[in-house]
């Protein structure tokens, strides 16, 4: 209790001085000085004041708001499900579009209910569950899997899009995406009771977007998970193999997918290329680059206002929090390092005098600053 207060204090004290990010008060978005080419990356001087205004006067928008209004989109979905999903993947955006259903912002089943709209899944004994973008998705007829009430019945899947901003949360994000494609398929089914049908239940796609560092291994990558048999069918007669494959089919119902987009390009607006589909898509969102020849030739050719003006907000957003995260590190490590001066100092005897000027030494702070920290640093070492 006695150290967490003395933190407050100090970081009270030195947040104007010391923090290597400044707090003005105001949202500055984040550009970079020049791209690869040397032409710069900034958007003009005038759209740039006019969504930072926008985004002032719609503080209340959170980023899920912004990140929900941009991918429910109906031709942006379309292009995340092709490359995402084996089945789209030889279809055109124009072909998968009238497949996509009505996106489900709010999704919720309880005990004894029927499934009803809503964007959580709730159970007595369970925890509930909110997804970003819920959106059922009928299969193209050649995909579709009919058969008797013995066989899997399969006509759409369920598809998840969720943004994941905090590379690594304080619990394991693996396991709470296995947890949302599990309930994915649960909700699927009322209460469970001796006559209840499971043949028509549908593959559920869960799909997380995951902004991680460059240095990160898997960074640009498309990663997927999914059932698959694990016995060694090496010594299996073809007819028992064939016999694993349709019963691997059927197990086959929860496909997780992890898209690894490097968090610099919020900054660079450069989206390296050679890399997955999915994820330069994607990359290229972040980098608001909806309106590039690049996008336009590879993936979507449309402008929308309203989308750009989303995208905008959204990647906005992203920025001011990477801000506050990157604030909140120089905080930690300013006050640690404070403390170390002090406590140091104190250890070998030093003056006051010159433990002042190491803290101004290390810090940048001012004389005034300084003598503070070190009085109430003392202070509460009394407490």
């Amino acid at each position: 209790m006695k150290t967490d207060m003395r933190r407050q204090v100090l970081s009270g004290i030195l947040q104007q001085k010391i923090c290597s990010i400044k707090e003005t008060g105001e949202l500055r978005m984040e550009v970079p000085k020049a791209d690869a080419a040397g032409k710069t990356a900034e958007l003009d001087r005038e759209k740039t004041l006019a969504v930072q205004k926008e985004y002032e006067n719609d503080g209340d928008i959170t980023f899920d708001t912004r990140f929900k209004n941009v991918f429910s989109n109906e031709k942006i979905l379309a292009t995340v499900i092709k490359y995402t999903v084996e089945q789209y993947k030889d279809l055109s955006i124009e072909e998968i579009v009238p497949l996509i259903g009505k996106a489900e912002l709010e999704r919720e089943v309880s005990a004894g209910m029927t499934n009803v709209s809503g964007s959580e899944l709730s159970d007595i004994k369970e925890h509930t569950v909110r997804f970003d973008l819920f959106v059922p998705v009928r299969l193209p007829e050649s995909a579709v899997c009919t058969g008797s009430t013995a066989d899997s019945i399969t006509f759409r899947i369920f598809y998840d899009l969720e943004m994941q901003r905090e590379w690594k949360p304080a619990y394991l994000l693996e396991k709470r995406v296995l947890y949302y494609a599990a309930r994915m398929v649960s909700a699927q089914k009322k209460i469970i009771t001796d006559s209840t049908v499971y043949q028509d239940l549908q593959q559920a796609h869960t799909v997380w977007i995951v902004l991680v560092p460059e240095t990160y291994a898997l960074v640009n990558q498309q990663v997927s998970f999914g059932i698959k048999c694990l016995s060694d069918v090496q010594g299996y007669t073809d007819r028992q193999k064939q016999a694993v494959a349709e019963a691997e089919s059927k197990m086959d119902l929860i496909r997780a997918t992890f898209l690894y987009i490097d968090k610099s390009i919020l900054r660079t607006r450069i989206v390296k290329g050679g890399i997955d589909e999915a994820v330069e898509f994607v990359s290229l969102m972040f980098a608001k680059a909806l309106n590039s020849e690049r996008m336009k030739e590879k993936y979507i050719n449309f402008w929308d206002a309203e989308v750009e003006r989303e995208v905008d907000g959204m990647v906005t957003h992203l920025n001011e929090m990477q801000r506050e995260r990157a604030k909140g590190r120089a905080e930690g490590r300013t006050e640690g390092r404070t403390e170390g001066i002090i406590k140091s100092g104190r250890r070998h005897g030093f003056s006051n005098e010159v433990i002042i000027e190491d803290i101004m030494a290390e810090t940048g702070c001012s004389l005034q600053n300084a003598k503070e920290v070190l009085k109430h640093f003392d202070l509460y070492a009394q407490v």
